[in-house]
């Protein structure tokens, strides 16, 4: 019994989904540049010419750029920054410092990935391997902890995604009150 629930579970682990390994640039219609994760998103002439970005970082750079990222999104607040022309002033900055805490980030989640596919890997040979009823209590463990730091990656996919809509947003109303300032 113990033995199928083994095989569940590093069936479950070998057949996980992964987060894309790539963060693409490109120009929508209305000139703004956008980011994203899905090749399917990019116009399909401009295809040939983006941009990709491979990037992750350590899980505690990824809780220091968080927290510096709200930091940033406070101070660009009009409450906080002064008066609206300050905040278009320091819009930019934040928007590029935002950009690179994603791409940081998500270097940190393809690091992430390649650990849990050798330790997967590491995982399969070993199995064969324990043959003791000592050994397979290790492996049994080292399998649910496996699974764990799974759990895990997936959330910090979900998590990047919604700052990448976040970030999206952020462009996409810039751009909405460029246009309108235009207008005006």
């Amino acid at each position: 019994m113990k033995l199928i629930k083994l095989i569940i579970c590093l069936l479950i682990v070998f057949f996980a989904t992964s987060v894309s390994a790539q963060i693409y640039k490109f120009v929508d219609e209305q000139g703004n540049t956008r980011f994203t994760d899905d090749i399917n998103q990019v116009p399909e002439d401009q295809r040939k010419k983006i941009q990709s970005y491979e990037e992750s970082f350590s899980e505690t750079e990824a809780e220091e750029e968080s927290s510096r990222q709200e930091q940033e999104a406070t101070q660009a607040s009009p409450e906080r920054a002064g008066s609206p022309d300050t905040a278009n002033e320091t819009e930019p900055k934040n928007l590029e410092a935002n950009r690179k805490q994603l791409d940081d980030f998500k270097k940190a989640i393809d690091n992430d990935y390649n650990k849990l596919v050798e330790e997967r890997q590491k995982l399969a040979k070993d199995k064969e391997k324990a043959v003791t009823r000592e050994q397979i209590v290790d492996y049994n463990k080292r399998v649910d902890q496996l699974n764990k730091r799974v759990k895990a990656y997936q959330q910090k996919g979900k998590d990047y995604e919604a700052q990448v809509d976040a970030y999206n947003e952020r462009i996409a109303q810039q751009n909405a009150a460029r246009q309108e300032k235009k207008n005006e």
